[in-house]
């Protein structure tokens, strides 16, 4: 039963290399297994550039800008924990949308949470 887990793995290796892409790099980290995936570079177009690595950071960015719309007054371990991101991400996004004057924190530093400008 555990064999048919690890099939997967080998068809997600094996159709990154036929689409062209780099491999993909396996590791783990603090007892978690990390597949990380590199997108190849088409020369004349901006695929693979860092645009379309700031569409997803700009993406995760609008997820926690629309949880704090719906759940406000919420500190920055509470929004990491219900949107399943690393609290060190969700505090540089809070920071660059409080840069931006799109959220701000009110309340105590115990008490209080961030909420929609």
């Amino acid at each position: 039963m555990i064999e048919n887990w690890g099939t997967g793995f080998h068809k997600i290796y094996y159709l990154n290399r036929e689409n062209g892409n780099i491999d993909v790099n396996l590791s783990e980290k603090t007892g978690a297994f990390v597949i990380t995936f590199f997108k190849k570079i088409n020369e004349g177009t901006n695929e693979g550039t860092n645009e379309g690595i700031n569409e997803g950071i700009n993406e995760g960015i609008n997820v926690l800008l629309n949880y704090i719309k719906n759940n406000p007054g919420k500190h920055t371990n509470e929004l990491a924990r219900s949107i399943n991101i690393p609290e060190k991400t969700v505090e540089r996004w809070i920071k660059e949308l409080k840069g931006k004057s799109k959220i701000e924190y009110k309340g105590s530093k115990r008490t209080g949470g961030y909420y929609i400008v």
